[in-house]
């Protein structure tokens, strides 16, 4: 029985479907630690504020190394590259989980926050090399997106009310890395950009660029 190839039509939805769900992840994932502090601090022993100045590396590393992302990805694979940023931001999050001290804390966030860089540089480039609706689908990007962001403090603080702050921050983890292996199994390649070439408009020349 022969397995016929995907089509490039259905690449490239569910190639967005994911990027779009990656989004919600990208700004989910790093606003649940700042309310679980709510609940680890009196746990741990600990104040609020020796707590929340450990999430700094976090937004550090988010944004810096967004820059080597890229250049990486024109190398190995922008694929590739999601399914390490699914993978690492679950695995790194059930490490978190598992941390007691100050120092680990620090440590496994701003690890969390070099996976969460991978995002931008390369959901971006994907959706743009799979849409045939530019405009309208980097607008559902960004409601899936804002989504994640509004959704992180209430299910964090519901699920730690309820089974502790640990599993908290682990079941988002095992989302992560389920997103993964979906991903994975239902997106087989990169494609060839080929909604991309059919929607290409021509570059407008910019006469007053640094007004611009």
């Amino acid at each position: 029985h022969e397995i016929r190839p995907m089509s490039p039509d259905t690449l490239s939805r569910r190639t967005i479907a994911f990027v779009n769900i990656a989004h919600a992840f990208d700004h989910f994932l790093p606003l649940i630690y700042p309310t679980a502090v709510l609940a680890m601090a009196p746990d741990l022993g600990l104040t609020y504020g020796a707590l929340i100045g450990l999430s700094t590396g976090t937004f550090f590393a988010f944004g810096l190394f967004s820059l080597p992302v890229g250049w990486i990805a024109d190398r190995i694979g922008r694929r590739h590259f999601l399914a390490i940023y699914f993978g690492g931001c679950g695995l790194t999050l059930f490490a978190l989980a598992a941390s007691s001290t100050p120092p680990a804390f620090a440590l496994w966030l701003s690890v969390l926050g070099m996976f969460l860089a991978i995002y931008h540089p390369i959901g971006g480039t994907m959706l743009v090399a799979h849409t045939k609706r530019l405009g309208h689908d980097l607008g559902w990007n960004g409601v899936w997106g804002n989504l994640g962001a509004s959704l992180a403090s209430g299910v964090t603080a519901v699920i730690a009310a309820y089974a502790g702050w640990r599993t908290a921050i682990a079941v988002p983890g095992v989302a992560s890395i389920f997103a993964g292996i979906a991903f994975l199994a239902l997106v087989p390649s990169d494609g060839d950009a080929h909604a991309a070439a059919k929607t290409a408009t021509p570059i407008i020349p910019v006469s007053r660029p640094v007004m611009l």
